[in-house]
Formats: structure tokens, sequence, C-alpha cells
């Protein structure tokens, strides 16, 4: 014996479906939004590159020679990472690179990389602390170095005070005091 669905059933039946999708689309439409309000990430603001007033900002593009400066991308100077990955612009051509955390960062010169948590520059020259190429490798102790803009070439010092000397002799005119990466992301956004 067969039973037929009555016509009254099966239209609560169709409202009833119609009702749950309803509310499905509705759940899902706000877990997107939910989704889309914590992917905020206050580095994306967009900055007009061409016409900030940022100090950090305009003192690196005084760095840069006018005839070279033409050929660099106004956003070079503005591109801040995304989410968990942060970029810091220096002198151009480099920059330094940080993912997960601002402890320590990356500065790769010529496909030649060193970590980095403290740093200085001018128009010249970056000073850096390093650490080890391996976080967990306990054997390599920090150093300190001074990278030169112009040329690339990283000279490496076994202690602060043999770098500062060095840094001296070069005429190195930024601070002496180094700061953290986050101190340095901090210059970007007075």
């Amino acid at each position: 014996m067969m039973h037929k669905k009555s016509p009254q059933l099966a239209m609560l039946s169709t409202r009833t479906r119609s009702r749950r999708t309803l509310v499905a689309v509705v759940l899902l439409s706000l877990l997107s939004l939910a989704c889309v309000c914590t992917w905020f990430d206050p580095r994306t603001v967009l900055i007009d590159p061409e016409n900030t007033d940022n100090a950090m900002i305009q003192y690196l593009r005084s760095c840069v020679p006018e005839d070279v400066l033409s050929t660099v991308d106004p956003e070079y100077y503005t591109d801040f990472g995304f989410r968990d990955w942060w970029r810091f612009p220096l002198v151009y051509p480099y920059s330094i690179e940080a993912v997960d955390t601002l402890d320590q960062g990356q500065l790769c010169v010529d496909g030649d990389c060193i970590w980095l948590t403290h740093l200085s520059l001018d128009c010249e020259h970056l000073l850096i602390r390093t650490v080890p190429s391996r976080p967990t490798d306990q054997e390599e102790t920090a150093l300190f170095g001074i990278l030169s803009f112009d040329s690339g070439e990283i000279t490496l010092f076994d202690s602060e005070d043999e770098m500062l000397a060095r840094a001296e002799d070069l005429g190195f005119e930024g601070e002496t005091e180094l700061m953290t990466l986050l101190e340095y992301d901090a210059l970007f956004w007075e």
C-alpha cells in the first residue's frame, strides 16, 4: 500500500525547506562578513605615495638620487605588508621583511639573507644587530654589522663597540642607539 502525501503536508515541507535555506544563507552571509572584518589590517590603508607627509618616508626618498627616484615605484615606500607579513622599506632598493613576529626580520642582499633584531640608518649605511640564522642554534651568537647602501656589502663585527667605532670612521650620521623593528615600524605611522 502506497502512502500519498497530502497537499498540505507537501506545502509545509516546501516552506520548511525554504526557511531552512534562507536561514543557512543568512548565517553564511554573517559568517563571511565576520571573516572579512577580522582580516582588516591597518597596514593596508592606502597612503598616497606621491603626497605623503610622513617624515620617515620623506627621509628615505631624500636618500635616493633624483634620477633613480624617478624610476622607483612610488608604492615601494608605502607597501608595509599584510596580515602576518611585514615589510619595512629602507633606502632603495633595500627592505626588511618579517613573518609572524616583529622580534626579528630578514634583510636580503643579492640573494644572501641575514636575520636582524635591531637597526639604525642614515642615507649611506644601515647598522644592524644580527641573530643566528637558525633561531634554535645555540652555538651562534649575535653579531653586529654595517650595510653600505652604495655597494651592498655587509661588514660584520663581534661587538657593538667595534661596529660603532667603524660607523664613526665612515661618518655615520644616524642614531647610535639601535632600535627594534617595532620601533622602526612606528616611524611610518607618526
